[in-house]
């Protein structure tokens, strides 16, 4: 990923809560991605909240966005999703009760880590003083080395 002036390419930075540069096209490698937020809702009452956005992508400085399917638009963070528990550093939280197996091809991922409802993740957001744009900014970058924007 290149380190680039994200407003040579987003021209209405306004209408997005963050916007982050993520990972080249895996396809079209010279095509550059960037991740908008244009919409967030927290609801108490059902415990969830949710990022709506698009990814935006350009080649050769021009928008070439049309030309490729959006997967999905939003991030759901409730008590149905589990996300991973992750230190300061953003680095996942070994379980401390994990016993590997003898075959490590067996090791379960979810096993080897700490897991906390989507809806906790959040509200140990708001109980401490944190950034959000910088945590989310770091999810959307975890998750886009998962591939999930691909």
């Amino acid at each position: 990923m290149s380190n680039i002036n994200v407003e040579d390419y987003i021209k209405n930075l306004d209408d997005y809560i963050i916007v982050n540069q993520i990972s080249n096209h895996p396809k079209f490698t010279d095509v550059m991605r960037f991740v908008c937020i244009t919409r967030q809702s927290l609801d108490t009452q059902s415990k969830r909240f949710e990022l709506n956005y698009v990814v935006r992508c350009f080649q050769d400085d021009k928008e070439v966005t049309s030309e490729f399917a959006q997967k999905r638009n939003s991030i759901i963070a409730s008590e149905n999703t589990r996300v991973a528990l992750r230190d300061e550093y953003f680095q996942l939280v070994p379980n401390p009760q994990y016993i590997p197996s003898e075959n490590p091809d067996e090791d379960d991922f979810y096993d080897k880590y700490l897991w906390h409802s989507g809806w906790d993740m959040i509200k140990g957001l708001m109980d401490n003083p944190v950034v959000i744009s910088e945590k989310v900014g770091q999810y959307i970058l975890v998750n886009d080395g998962d591939g999930y924007f691909d």
